[in-house]
């Protein structure tokens, strides 16, 4: 996988986010939704609701892989930073 740079892998992270919180505020109107349904709309509202679980479950899979790899990498980092300096301090 090709390197990006920090600032692209963390704005791909913060929309990952926003995305997730859409797809969540998603699951809360489709459950409103669903738990008002008439009888005859139910299996349909409830459907949705499933749909809609699933892509709030999909969001928040993606949110979570992009924050690791920006949590990895900003580590690594930091770690190579205080060798740097370490080295530094120790000549």
């Amino acid at each position: 996988m090709a390197r990006t740079p920090p600032e692209q892998s963390i704005d791909a992270m913060i929309e990952a986010y926003v995305d997730w919180r859409e797809e969540s505020g998603g699951v809360r109107s489709a459950y409103d939704r669903w738990s008002a349904a008439s009888p005859q709309q139910a299996l349909l509202s409830f459907a949705a609701y499933q749909a809609a679980l699933d892509r709030e479950a999909q969001a928040a899979v993606r949110y979570a892989a992009l924050s690791k790899r920006v949590a990895d990498r900003t580590g690594r980092e930091a770690r190579s930073r205080r060798r740097r300096l370490g080295r530094r301090w120790a000549r």
